[in-house]
């Protein structure tokens, strides 16, 4: 994967969880989640009281875009509403030290 961070976010847990600075990072950290949104809970999956938790696989280049995402688990009426919201959320770039800058 080199210098791309396979991420496997779980999506109920990370929306919370997103930090407010969104200046780059050092290289050969994690990427950090810089802005998500809420997914959308589809209405027939409401209607018919289904919950659960979604868990997809984000993979975040060195400027902070998502390269990759696609769901790993969670109830089928859930996956695109989840998969969307994903990819939707913006990252941290990472900090490259001999540029001076970003990427």
């Amino acid at each position: 994967m080199g210098s791309l961070a396979g991420l496997l976010l779980n999506l109920m847990a990370v929306h919370a969880q997103h930090s407010h600075g969104c200046g780059p990072i050092p290289q050969g950290q994690i990427a950090k989640l810089c802005g998500s949104s809420v997914p959308f809970y589809p209405a027939k999956a409401k209607a018919g009281g289904i919950e659960g938790t979604v868990k997809v696989f984000a993979q975040i280049n060195r400027s902070g875009d998502l390269d990759l995402a696609w769901v790993v688990s969670g109830p089928e009426q859930l996956r695109e509403a989840a998969l969307e919201s994903v990819k939707s959320w913006t990252y941290r770039p990472i900090f490259d030290r001999r540029k001076g800058s970003r990427f």
